[in-house]
């Protein structure tokens, strides 16, 4: 499933569009309006109860795998989900659907279009857009396991490594896995990053998913870079895709590093996946200044 939003002010012009075309289905919803005009006044009358807000309008596109068979029921049932797992599920919404796409080969490409106020009427106050790119996509990475969907990665989804043609044809004619694996990797480390962890708390995510991620420092204890590894195999988060590097995980995913805070844990994880029986942690008594301890044993 691909996920596009768009903010907007006029409820009006977009409700027109939805459902202008011929073939445009209303499929649900929670509101009572049956026509464009009133749907935009039941809009407008909650929303102008925060005029503060410029763009209460939220304009959300939602297209499966040209290959998925969704009934329109099934649809909803996505839609209801997905938009309480945006912070919508209070607000007011209306989903319809459109057939007048079609596929490369001339396969019909039916899509969704959910027309939504940002402004909550049991408050009054907005739902926040911060972010709200990375919420729509975890939301829908972990509905299409939820649903069973095929999984269809957006086009411009450029900060995630996909597999080339090449590699595709590779992995069919040996049957190998890596490639299988990456985009497995790319989906476990979207979903734990899901909430802003910390590093450690990301790690630690992944470790309870069966999903090993390294964090390798040099001698001078700046960050060298990461590692991921699953079912025995490893790739650097430069080989998933920026987004998936040390620093692309703060920039793109929310994750954040404090060196203060987290490199000590981050450092002794590291030590427990390359020492097999990492040593207990104790203090170094003669580091500290303080007389080493002596046994009241007998020497023989």
């Amino acid at each position: 499933m691909i996920g596009k939003t768009v903010k907007g002010n006029g409820f009006g012009g977009v409700l027109r569009y939805v459902f202008k075309k011929p073939e445009a289905k209303r499929v649900g919803g929670n509101m009572v309006g049956q026509t464009p005009r009133a749907l935009a006044r039941e809009f407008r009358a909650i929303a102008n109860h925060n005029r503060r807000v410029k763009r209460p309008v939220a304009h959300i596109s939602l297209s499966p795998s040209p290959e998925e068979e969704l009934s329109d029921s099934k649809a909803l049932d996505f839609a209801i989900a997905y938009m309480d797992k945006i912070g919508f599920s209070n607000c007011q919404w209306v989903i319809v659907k459109h057939s007048d796409t079609e596929t490369n080969e001339g396969k019909p490409r039916p899509h969704f279009h959910i027309v939504a106020n940002r402004v909550q009427p049991t408050d009054y106050r907005v739902i926040s857009d911060w972010r709200d790119y990375r919420r729509s996509e975890v939301a829908i990475r972990e509905l299409e396991l939820e649903f069973g969907l095929i999984q269809v990665q957006p086009s411009w989804e450029f900060d995630r490594i996909a597999p080339s043609t090449g590699q595709k044809q590779k992995a069919k004619r040996e049957g190998a896995t890596d490639e299988q694996v990456k985009v497995q990797l790319q989906y476990a480390i979207d979903i734990a990053a899901s909430g802003n962890p910390t590093m450690p708390e990301l790690i630690q995510k992944l470790k309870d998913k069966g999903v090993k991620a390294q964090v390798h420092f040099q001698s001078t204890g700046r960050v060298q870079g990461l590692t991921y590894s699953m079912d025995g195999i490893t790739f650097s988060g430069t080989k998933l895709g920026k987004a998936y590097t040390f620093g692309g995980l703060q920039k793109y995913r929310g994750v954040t590093y404090e060196p203060d805070r987290d490199s000590f844990l981050l450092k002794v994880e590291q030590e427990a996946m390359i020492t097999p029986n990492p040593p207990s942690v104790t203090r170094n008594l003669q580091a500290l200044g303080l007389p080493k301890k002596r046994s009241n044993g007998r020497e023989l």
